[in-house]
């Protein structure tokens, strides 16, 4: 392995003492214990039948010694019905004590998926919303997914291993007995051997970084293509998407022939190289050493036995080497989500009592630039939003009004100014307390595959049948929830299909009510309704005036005239303030705004 793979593999390795704790000492004990009972059991039988006389004693040596010494301090008598006794006594301990190693080395297995999983999600979720935007949504679906399960299958290839290696141990033993001179240097060759064949594994590493960098890509273009069907269909380009799919899917194909061809072509070697090995090792143990036929079948039987475990150790060992770079990936990614965290509050209070919101929330000259572009940034904004009041936003694309919402939601933190909440500075670590009071409605509505019901419960989980029915009628939404088939437990369908743009926009407004906010944020949320929706969601609004801090974000101007204030952006700074009456009577950006959408 080179020097990054072996990093990676430590990495590996503690990682798996990190989740396993104290579970892996028994799964250690086990697999000697098995290796010890799987040399013992078969390879003891011969020399036991031949200590009672049915085989041939001639030259027994040590090991034969060794098990009548045994046989004589146990107190058992050397006779036939004793010896298959003793060996069906090993083989009953060897199998229930192998059963017990299996189903514990596929529970430290699960068990650190499972850990790796909710590792990787908790700082996912802990995550600042820039890198969401830095990122692909299918980069974390895949290492959630097909990285965290090529990581799992690693676990068990590398309890194999160990497994494996305690099996060729427990085999050396008595070839050792029998002929240490001989073994040596069969060892000797078979090591040559795999330093041999060191360079497929090589290529296996290599494989396995190919096919984590595909696999992202596949994850990408589905995710794309699911995202767009509808568009898809309209232009037509359902054989360009068939076609990307099909090339991106063949590489991997490609990619996994390669791997197993180049695992089956190491085996063939390894297969001539240990055929060679056995064949030399027989002719030199016959013509230079003469050893006598029982100890010469024993040792044929040890190589036999041997060979299939070698050649494992080789495959697992491929299989090790194209898992890492899957664990590699997961390990940047994961320690990328951390480098991201949120800050917290000391005592990591969360509750709406932190911020009351009783007076105003206050821009003081707030700046922000996105990186490489000019579009949506702020330069020394100042505005203020009165606890309890309506307050509107407005302008054309790109002056900055949905980053004023992403600021006052916390996702993004002023680069030059601050934010004030009843007067105190809104901080970095204040800010998933500060969300806690703030209920948000996009222009795109996000509805679950689930029920009415389940929708609106995913704000609040403990809300009662009553409480959803009130957020309900807030949002203008009960009458339509009462015509569905099943009501509140209707399905919606993905990205609620089921029901028509202004029901689900009616469903998101009730969704964020039953949460009792402080702030209410509408961004965009009625840009794509028809006037009939739009007026009944701003009815809805109306109707609650006075009982909360609403801010609305939205290009129609005339939604606007319930709004106590309305400020004006323009290229990112205030360009305009005022109420509607007032700012549709002055020459500015408003009235010009107002006149283009509304020529009469």
């Amino acid at each position: 392995m080179s020097m990054p793979a072996l990093a990676t593999f430590r990495h590996y390795l503690k990682t798996i003492l990190e989740t396993s704790g104290r579970r892996l000492v028994p799964a250690l004990l086990l697999m000697p214990a098995v290796g010890v009972l799987e040399g013992v059991g078969v390879i003891m039988l011969l020399p036991m039948l031949a200590l009672i006389g049915l085989g041939e004693s001639k030259g027994d040596g040590g090991l034969h010694a060794a098990i009548a010494a045994a046989f004589d301090a146990l107190h058992l008598p050397l006779n036939l019905e004793t010896v298959l006794i003793v060996f069906a006594a090993l083989m009953v301990t060897r199998r229930l004590l192998s059963r017990w190693n299996e189903v514990l080395s596929a529970t430290l297995q699960q068990d650190l998926v499972w850990a790796l999983r909710s590792r990787f999600y908790r700082a996912l979720m802990a995550a600042r919303w820039p890198f969401f935007t830095a990122n692909r949504s299918s980069d974390f679906v895949q290492a959630l997914t097909t990285d965290m399960n090529r990581i799992g299958h690693g676990c068990a290839h590398l309890l194999r291993v160990t497994a494996t290696l305690m099996l060729l141990a427990a085999y050396l033993v008595p070839a050792m007995l029998t002929a240490p001179t001989l073994t040596g240097l069969t060892l000797a060759i078979g090591a040559l051997v795999f330093a041999v064949l060191r360079g497929r594994i090589r290529r296996a590493s290599l494989d396995g970084e190919r096919i984590t960098h595909i696999t992202n890509g596949l994850y990408a273009t589905v995710s794309e293509h699911m995202a767009g069907i509808k568009v898809a269909k309209s232009f037509g380009a359902e054989a360009r998407n068939l076609q990307r799919f099909e090339r991106i899917t063949g590489d991997i194909r490609d990619l996994l022939l390669n791997f197993n061809r180049n695992v089956a072509g190491a085996q063939l070697w390894f297969s001539l190289g240990s055929t060679l090995i056995f064949c030399s090792f027989f002719y030199v143990a016959v013509r230079w050493f003469q050893l006598p036929s029982a100890s010469l079948l024993l040792l044929i039987l040890i190589f036999a036995r041997m060979m299939p475990l070698v050649s494992a150790l080789q495959q697992q060992t491929h299989h090790l080497a194209h898992m890492l770079p899957a664990f590699a990936s997961y390990r940047d990614l994961l320690q990328r989500c951390r480098a991201a965290t949120e800050i917290e509050t000391a005592d990591g209070c969360t509750h709406q009592a932190s911020f009351p919101l009783r007076e105003e929330v206050r821009f003081v000259d707030v700046g922000f630039r996105y990186e490489n572009q000019n579009e949506g940034s702020l330069e020394g904004l100042s505005l203020n939003l009165r606890a309890n009041q309506t307050t509107a936003l407005c302008g054309p694309s790109g002056a900055g009004k949905s980053t004023v919402a992403d600021l006052l939601l916390g996702l993004l933190s002023p680069q030059t100014g601050h934010i004030e909440v009843d007067g105190r500075v809104l901080e970095k670590s204040d800010h998933r307390a500060w969300r806690s009071t703030i209920a948000y409605v996009p222009q795109e509505t996000f509805l679950f595959f689930e029920t009415v019901a389940d929708n609106l419960r995913w704000a609040a989980p403990e809300a009662s049948d009553a409480d959803l029915w009130l957020a309900l009628d807030q949002a203008a939404a009960a009458d339509f929830v009462k015509r569905l088939p099943q009501g509140l437990d209707t399905v919606v369908g993905e990205r609620g299909v089921r029901l028509s743009g202004g029901e689900r926009q009616r469903l998101a407004l009730a969704r964020a009510l039953l949460i009792k906010p402080r702030l209410l944020i509408l961004d965009e949320a009625t840009s794509a309704l028809d006037t009939e929706n739009e007026e009944r969601i701003f009815a809805a609004l109306e109707a609650l005036h006075g009982s909360m801090t609403i801010l609305i974000i939205a290009h129609r101007l005339t939604t606007l005239r319930g709004a106590e204030r309305i400020y004006v952006l323009d290229g990112g700074r205030l360009a305009q303030e005022g109420t509607h009456e007032a700012l549709a009577t002055q020459p500015g950006l408003y009235q010009s705004l107002l006149k283009h959408q509304d020529p009469a």
